[in-house]
This record gives C-alpha cells, structure tokens and sequence, in this order.
C-alpha cells in the first residue's frame, strides 16, 4: 500500500457552488458506481472522486472531464483483514480531502463511505445522500451485540442523511424503519448496453448455465459443480473470481465447464451470448445473502436471459411472478432437477426469455430510474452544467 494520496483528472475545483464529492471504498470499477460518478458529473460543475484503489494500476474506467479521481489509498486486494484493519485510514483521509474540497454535497457509497460523509457533515453541515450497496450489519455473523452495534450506527447514518438510495425496499432494516420517508428505490441496473442475439431455439444444443461475478460457495458454485456432474445436454461457461482453491481445482476438472476467468465488465457481453439462463444462487446462510439484489438479475433480463434464482432469495418470489426465470432450493439435488427441466423443455425457456426485455424495461432499467437520482441532486442545489 503507498503512503500518498495519487490523483488522476483535472486539478481539484474548491469552494464550487455546485460540487460534489462522492466518497467509495471501492475504485470505481463497479458498473453501479460508474454510472451514479457519471450521473452526478452530469448534473454538478465538479466532482471529486475519493475511492480506494484495491488492485492498484490506473484507473480501471474513464473519469467525466469535470471529475477528479483521489486515490486515497493503493493496494491490499479484496477482502481480508488488511483492509478491516486499514478502513480508520481511508476515513481520515477521506474526512480530510473532503474538507478541503468544500462541496456542497457528499454523495456517499455502501457504509464504509457513509462514515467519513457522516463525520464531514457533523463537521461543516455539508448533506450527505447515502447509497446503500450491502446492509453492513448483516453483512457477515457478528456477535449480536457488534450487529446491534453496526444497526445503531447505520440508524444515524440514516438519520442525518438528506436521502437514502436503495437497490430494492426489501433492503431497508427494522432498524432504520424511522427513515423510510427518505428511501428512494435505485435499483441495481447500470447504462450499459448489451447487445445479444435472442435465446436460441434448437433443442439439440445443450442448455448453456452462466455463472458470473464471484465464484464461491456462498454463491452455490459448489452445488451447481455437483448439480452439473455428468449431466448430459447441459454445460456451463463460468468468469469471475474464485476465491477457494477446492472450486478452482473442481472447475478445471469438470468437462462441461468452461471457464473464462476474470474479465472486465465490457466482456461480460459474451458470455450473455453464449448463455440460455443465469445462475444467481446466494447461500441462505446470511440475511445479506436473502435480501441479495443482485446486478446481475437486472442485466440478464435486459438481454432477454431467464434467471434461475434460489428460493430462499426474496426477490425469488419476483422473478416466478414476473414470469422470468426458474426458482428452486438451495440444494444440489433440486438444482439437477431443475436444470433437467429447463433442458427437456426449451418452449418454456423461450417464454421466459421473451418476457424478460419487457420486464426489465417496465420495472429495472436504469434509463426508467436515472431521473430519481437526477431530482435527489436538483433538491440538493445541483443544477448541471
């Protein structure tokens, strides 16, 4: 990790009537916080960027012309106790950089950004929008006296902000009930634009199963590895990370698997190319994982690809009434059936698929919720370029 803050951009606008800082602890490479930068750049005359660039290397994404991007911290990978132990860093340097920024709005991402926004707020009286990514404190299997901790914490955060961004009502906590009259529903959909060919119709092709985004048992890759073994007619092409080695070893073990490995957000398209359903299994373990609005879902119907979601998910109950997808327990031996199913009967997929454009244009797309985002800035002062 290097000492020193590295900035990428323009030179850093002060004391602008009309600027915002967006504070991240990720380094923009998210698809969901480089279309909320380039929707605030669009509406303000400035933006400061602080985030943290994990993988270290340049900017993983093309910054808007009035946008500057702080590096406040390099290096320390995903997740691991480093970063845990780092996050007091990053806040202080956060809380510092914004006060010399002077913005008129922070614009806040997940609960690690909330924190420094909170504090330059209690410092200066600047307002704050905090977009929730991951509920924090049902985020891992704290103690319940950390989780009442984390809750009460989030309860403030809530409190003082001047507007909440959710991915999905589910998302708001008993715990922060009290501020349901500052919620609006973002959902998780960027402006990104595929562009695939429609399901394919030929029965004789095997049913191809992508699996995206972080491969590990917390997302039932392993039950898909066992629920996938030997079965004829069915194949998997699979890209993202994978943290356990026993996955990595099954993965390249098994022939009718393909992995991609990890690749950037653009190349995701081929893989929706390839793919007749997608896999979005979230192990029922953690409230996180049951309440999981997963970007993934919204992309997949945007190009016409059914869902095959978990039933234990809450928005599972969505996808069967939508009509777009498959649902099934969180178990090895249902998800073969189920996969058996949508490979003997491929009318049914192509149902599903024909209706999931429809529903995501009606209920997810970001082109149908951007004006939200663009009125929240307007009633915080900022009134574009």
């Amino acid at each position: 990790m290097t000492a020193e803050t590295e900035v990428y951009g323009t030179s850093i606008q002060r004391s602008s009537d009309d600027h915002v800082c967006i504070i991240t602890h990720g380094d923009g490479a998210n698809p969901i916080i480089t279309r909320t930068l380039t929707q605030i750049a669009a509406a303000s005359h400035a933006v400061t960027f602080l985030c943290w660039n994990r993988l270290g290397g340049p900017p993983v994404f093309k910054a808007p012309e009035n946008a500057t991007v702080l590096h406040l911290l390099k290096g320390c990978g995903r997740r691991n106790l480093r970063v845990a132990m780092l996050l007091p860093v990053f806040w202080i340097r956060a809380v510092i950089q914004t006060l010399r920024v002077r913005p008129r709005l922070i614009y806040a991402h997940a609960f690690e950004g909330a924190i420094p926004a909170w504090i330059a707020h209690r410092l200066t009286g600047v307002p704050y929008i905090y977009h929730v990514h991951d509920n924090f404190s049902i985020s891992h299997k704290w103690p319940i006296a950390v989780r009442r901790m984390w809750d009460a914490v989030d309860e403030v955060l809530f409190r003082d902000s001047k507007a909440v961004v959710l991915p999905d009502i589910c998302r708001l906590l008993p715990s922060c009930e009290g501020s349901r009259n500052k919620v609006v529903v973002i959902p998780n959909s960027t402006d990104v634009v595929f562009f695939v060919p429609p399901v394919r119709s030929e029965s004789t092709r095997p049913l191809t199963v992508a699996a995206l985004g972080s491969l590990e048992m917390t997302r039932g890759v392993d039950l898909l590895l066992a629920a996938t073994k030997d079965l004829r007619g069915v194949r998997v092409v699979a890209a993202g990370h994978i943290r356990e080695k026993i996955l990595a070893k099954a993965i390249s073990r098994q022939s009718n698997w393909d992995y991609l490995g990890v690749i950037r957000h653009a190349g995701v398209e081929r893989v929706y190319r390839e793919a007749d359903v997608v896999f979005l299994f979230y192990k029922p373990d953690l409230d996180i994982n049951r309440l999981a609005v997963p970007m993934k879902l919204s992309e997949a119907l945007s190009v016409g690809r059914p869902i095959l979601m978990n039933e234990e998910v809450k928005l599972s109950k969505r996808v069967r009434d939508w009509g777009v997808g498959y649902t099934c327990a969180y178990e090895s031996r249902a998800l073969r059936a189920c996969l058996e199913e949508m490979s003997g009967n491929r009318f049914e997929l192509l149902e599903k698929a024909s209706r999931a454009r429809t529903v995501y244009d009606r209920e997810l797309s970001w082109e149908t919720h951007a004006p939200k985002l663009k009125e929240l800035l307007r009633r915080a002062g900022c009134q574009g370029r």
